[in-house]
């Protein structure tokens, strides 16, 4: 079958990615702060920020900050 050395990786980050475009589509403000946790800070980016990179496609500006105190798998978005 299909083999990548980062596969669960890729998979949570497209999980991350979905949480965030859903919280994001019903607002009017294009530039955010997402608080994650230090743990997962490159899952919520994504490899090569590719996370980064949809969200900034999709007209989002976005800053991923990494915090302790956010439990894993839950981010908090922030207006800038």
């Amino acid at each position: 079958g299909p083999y990548h050395p980062a596969f669960r990786e890729l998979c949570l980050s497209r999980l991350c990615l979905e949480k965030v475009k859903r919280q994001l589509t019903n607002k009017k403000e294009k530039e955010f702060i997402i608080k994650v946790n230090s743990k997962q800070l490159s899952q919520w980016k994504g490899q090569k920020n590719s996370n980064t990179q949809h969200l900034l496609q999709m007209g989002y500006t976005v800053q991923f900050v990494p915090q302790d105190d956010i439990p894993q798998g839950e981010c908090e978005i922030y207006t800038i």
